[in-house]
């Protein structure tokens, strides 16, 4: 039997939970994920979440139809893609890998986000982070027009991106494909 969560697309759905993200933050991914996922969806929509291309668990997202507002503002087809698949993927890392965001990545760390195991202790000191040896780095991308093959080549250059910076912890690539409405993730 195949697993599903249900969601709504709202930033209750990542706060608090995820403590690397803020209300700011998890606002714009679930507007963007709204955005992006109306264009060739309606509400609710069933995603398919593909762990190592093996197991599969589906999410169901429900999401209120962007406003004219909404649309203006992620108009920019790329940059509302990449903020919509940062928002799914970490639902997705959170229903199927009980992973939650500690915090953003740095630039040039060859991931997106840092993650930890949802219900962790979370220390008031940010600096103390760095310590933790149960981070796992995220790295995401999204693919607004998905097919079979343009989903395999950005796993396996996500993959090969985050493998390259981390080699101390586990490390994952996570693609989103909203055409198809699938997200497949794998460890690197």
């Amino acid at each position: 039997m195949l697993n599903t969560a249900r969601c709504r697309l709202e930033a209750a759905q990542l706060c608090p939970r995820h403590h690397g993200l803020g209300e700011y933050y998890a606002h714009a991914y679930m507007i963007a994920a709204a955005v992006t996922l109306d264009r060739d969806h309606e509400s609710p929509a069933n995603l398919s979440v593909f762990l190592d291309l093996g197991s599969t668990s589906h999410v169901e997202v429900e999401w209120d139809e962007p406003s004219a507002e909404d649309r203006r503002a992620h108009g920019n087809t790329d940059d509302a893609t990449e903020f919509a698949a940062y928002g799914l993927g970490l639902i997705a890392t959170d229903v199927t890998l009980s992973l939650v965001a500690l915090r953003r990545a740095q630039r040039r760390s060859g991931g997106d986000y840092w993650l930890v195991p949802a219900g962790s202790e979370i220390g008031a000191d940010d600096a103390q982070d760095f310590d933790r040896t149960d981070m796992v780095l995220l790295e995401v991308a999204g693919i607004d027009q998905d097919t079979e093959a343009k989903m395999r080549s950005r796993l396996s250059q996500k993959t090969k991106q985050v493998r390259r910076y981390e080699k101390n912890l586990r490390a994952l690539a996570l693609v989103v494909g909203f055409r198809g409405a699938r997200i497949w993730v794998k460890d690197a």
